[in-house]
């Protein structure tokens, strides 16, 4: 076998160890990505399950939703798990237009979540509920923006629930076509 052997670091010419003071280093991102992570996990574990994706290209991972009696209810969402030390009152994230066309081309709806690591707070928002409209069509970065009512805690499982079933049932192959709906506009003040 032909095996090429990892020669020694010698020192310089001085005598110094050239990796002196350079211990590996472990990116401020990497650490935020746990952090997000853990957040996210802590917010619906035990009761759901997140299955993380390795490697991922834009989607962190997949959550399960089960009933609180433990039955799977077969609906899932994708996740995209962002962290940051900025504790701004209406945090925002930027986004790839190739990474926002790639949420919106998947068959499960996209969670974005913003953990910010000062405050602790977990921010979500469906990705379908992004309005790219103020936008530059020929910008390459979008602003995805997150209110104050977008923080999330164990409280809002069920929202989020509720809302992956309707997302579900309007992307069904059963949804019973044509669809018939009414506007009421009895609370605008029209002129």
């Amino acid at each position: 076998e032909d095996c090429t052997l990892l020669k020694p670091i010698l020192p310089t010419q001085d005598g110094e160890d050239p990796l002196k003071g350079m211990p590996p280093n472990r990116p401020r991102s990497h650490q935020l990505e746990t952090e997000s992570q853990a957040a996210f996990r802590a917010l619906i574990e035990p009761l759901w399950v997140f299955r993380p994706q390795t490697p991922d290209y834009g989607i962190d991972g997949e959550v399960e939703i089960f009933e609180s009696s433990g039955n799977t209810t077969g609906q899932k969402f994708l996740v995209q798990l962002k962290g940051t030390d900025n504790n701004d009152n209406s945090p925002a994230i930027p986004l790839k237009r190739t990474t926002a066309e790639y949420f919106a081309s998947q068959k499960l709806p996209v969670l974005v979540v913003l953990f910010q690591a000062q405050t602790k707070k977990v921010f979500g928002r469906w990705f379908h509920s992004f309005d790219s409209y103020g936008h530059k069509p020929d910008s390459e970065t979008l602003s995805f923006c997150f209110a104050v009512s977008d923080e999330l805690d164990k409280g809002d499982l069920e929202v989020l629930s509720n809302d992956v079933a309707a997302f579900s049932a309007a992307f069904s192959p059963l949804l019973p076509l044509p669809l018939k709906y009414t506007v009421d506009i009895s609370a605008l003040k029209l002129k």
